[in-house]
């Protein structure tokens, strides 16, 4: 089973794009995550979830530390874990975006498509932005500033783990900056892909990322 686990929002709501390009045959399950809730604690509700599944891990941004700290769980039965747009430390973009971007003026959709369009998308369309305002809708404020913060705290990892991965990066990533060396520091054995889209590779190119992801599945379940 494909387990997802979205980006900073934590909704899961910008998926949809890529999972209208997932077959049908395809099992996966959507994970939300919880508003009050730290990445330790985020990681136990999520393995509570995961159960006994064999899963590949899909982990999108902020919830890449949620990757790395669920593959120290040897009682789960993960199989490979992709990360798209996603890093294991601080990244210097988004600590200054936590200082720096009025969040409240996003959510009101007071700063101009054209702006955020091609910042966080490159290949955009008012349907992609639409969407994203959609799902900060459902976010508070607060709950996105906890995330920035705690993203600005992370430390690089140490711990090594025998999973193998994929990093799925953007070639017009401004928001943030992951040296394949982090994630080669810690697993064992890490294959990288260079992605044409933004920040929101999943949704600015969800065609060429199916493409690898179903390469992995074939691969490993």
């Amino acid at each position: 089973m494909l387990i997802m686990l979205p980006g900073m929002d934590g909704t899961g709501e910008l998926f949809a794009p890529f999972l209208k390009e997932l077959p049908a045959n395809i099992p996966f399950q959507v994970i939300p995550l919880h508003a009050q809730l730290n990445y330790l604690q985020q990681v136990v509700h999520i393995a509570d979830e995961i159960g006994e599944k064999e899963v590949i891990l899909l982990v999108e941004s902020y919830s890449g530390m949620l990757g790395y700290l669920l593959c120290q769980n040897g009682a789960l039965k993960i199989k490979h874990v992709i990360f798209v747009a996603s890093f294991l430390r601080c990244s210097s973009q988004l600590a200054r975006l936590a200082n720096y971007l009025p969040l409240g003026l996003v959510k009101k959709r007071l700063l101009p498509d054209r702006f955020i369009g091609p910042l966080l998308f490159h290949h955009w369309t008012p349907e992609l932005v639409s969407l994203l305002y959609r799902a900060l809708g459902m976010v508070e404020v607060s709950t996105i500033n906890i995330r920035l913060n705690e993203v600005a705290q992370l430390s690089p990892p140490t711990l090594k783990v025998s999973i193998p991965c994929t990093v799925m990066s953007a070639k017009h990533d401004c928001l943030v900056h992951a040296p394949i060396s982090d994630f080669e520091s810690v697993f064992s054995i890490v294959h990288h892909e260079s992605i044409d889209g933004g920040h929101f590779l999943l949704q600015s190119n969800p065609k060429q990322c199916w493409e690898v992801i179903y390469q992995v599945i074939e691969t490993h379940l």
